[in-house]
């Protein structure tokens, strides 16, 4: 049967808890392992990232593209949708990891 009706889905907006650290979530995990964030670039106003914290790994820095970051390796970057995401180089980040939807994302810039 065809979905008629479309439904909103409510994406929980970042917080910044104080003048260098945002708070955010993810809200998806693709079919490749990669955590889309509820991060765009926009939140972040050109701010360069210090430390991105999400499960029991940080980051220092965002990425253009996976192959900027050696195989196994994870990495964060704007992906198609204009979110942050947090990959794995040829890996699955979600399972690697253990991160899953709903888990938070501590960024400090």
């Amino acid at each position: 049967p065809v979905q008629e009706t479309l439904h909103k889905l409510d994406i929980p907006e970042p917080a910044w808890v104080s003048e260098t650290r945002l708070d955010g979530t993810v809200i998806h995990v693709d079919a490749f392992g990669n955590l889309v964030t509820n991060i765009t670039a926009a939140w972040l106003e050109g701010k360069k990232i210090r430390r991105l914290q999400v499960g029991p790994f940080a980051l220092k820095e965002i990425v253009s593209t996976f192959a900027d970051v050696p195989e196994g390796e994870p990495l964060a970057y704007f992906g198609s949708s204009g979110r942050l995401e947090i990959g794995v180089n040829q890996g699955h980040a979600a399972n690697q990891y253990g991160v899953a939807r709903n888990s938070a994302v501590e960024l400090e810039a």
